[in-house]
């Protein structure tokens, strides 16, 4: 939405006006509200991305999960029903990396039985917004 500073209206829908952008520093403020930015990990040196499934012994669930919070690589992590009870997804510069990164970490969680992991090849939808279509079967985008 784009109006004029003497129309009162805000003069675009990121830049509200006074009024609403006390309100909106208040529910920030109060930890209500919270914004997050979803940006393609490619956009920012990242590249490769991975989704992996773990199955953890329960003793040994809550301390798996707080050290991979706790890795940067990381960027989305669950506990899930099922035959697995982790699903995490992170980001990697390079596969040499993406190796590192599992061997080292996985290899350092107790009570861990099995793992998966997976590279995604291309996403067709990230935070709710689908991307651009691909070209013909085969081909790059």
């Amino acid at each position: 939405m784009v109006g004029s500073p003497r129309s009162g209206q805000p003069r675009a829908a990121l830049l509200p006006n006074g009024g609403a952008r006390r309100r909106l520093a208040r529910l920030m403020a109060s930890h209500v509200l919270h914004l997050r930015l979803h940006a393609d990990p490619a956009v920012l040196g990242y590249p490769v991305e991975a989704r992996f499934r773990l199955s953890v012994a329960l003793r040994g669930l809550e301390p798996a999960l707080r050290l991979l919070a706790r890795e940067p690589a990381v960027r989305h992590l669950v506990l899930t029903t099922g035959a697995t009870n982790v699903l995490g997804y992170s980001s990697h510069r390079d596969t040499r990396e993406l190796h590192a990164f599992t061997t080292r970490v996985f290899a350092g969680l107790d009570g861990v039985t099995a793992t998966e992991t997976a590279v995604l090849m291309r996403t067709y939808k990230r935070a709710s917004i689908a991307e651009t279509p691909p070209g013909p079967a085969g081909t790059a985008p």
